[in-house]
């Protein structure tokens, strides 16, 4: 058996970071190492927990993080950043993508949705793309 995709979640909302965990728990090919509300922080867990995955809000304490994919791709190369936002603009989420996200989802959507692209973000077609 492969070893679980290790995720550190990046969402400001405390409720909602608590339910993605929960969520992400429920899954036996996932695993959530980390959490935080402050882009920074996430960085520096990614780093030390080895993660695979980081999912990101687009927005977090004020903080827009959409014009950090290009910085967060080049301090994260091997972390896949899926974006889980409330923004579902397609502009936005062509900037996104184009900046160096793995996927982008909106919360407006399933959960499982979010399920899905974590486990895409990590097929080697979709491996991290520099800007």
């Amino acid at each position: 058996m492969e070893s679980p995709i290790r995720v550190v979640l990046a969402e400001d909302h405390e409720d909602l970071r608590n339910t993605l965990r929960v969520m992400i728990e429920d899954e036996p090919d996932l695993t959530p190492v980390a959490d935080t509300p402050i882009l920074e922080e996430a960085v520096a867990l990614c780093r030390r927990h080895a993660a695979d995955v980081l999912v990101l809000d687009l927005e977090l304490q004020g903080t827009l993080t959409l014009k950090r994919l290009p910085q967060l791709r080049a301090q994260l190369p091997d972390v896949r950043l899926v974006i889980f936002s409330g923004h579902a603009q397609p502009g936005i989420v062509q900037h996104a993508l184009d900046a160096g996200a793995s996927a982008y989802v909106s919360k407006s959507g399933d959960c499982e949705e979010l399920v899905f692209a974590i486990r895409q973000s990590m097929r080697a077609d979709s491996a991290p793309r520099l800007p």
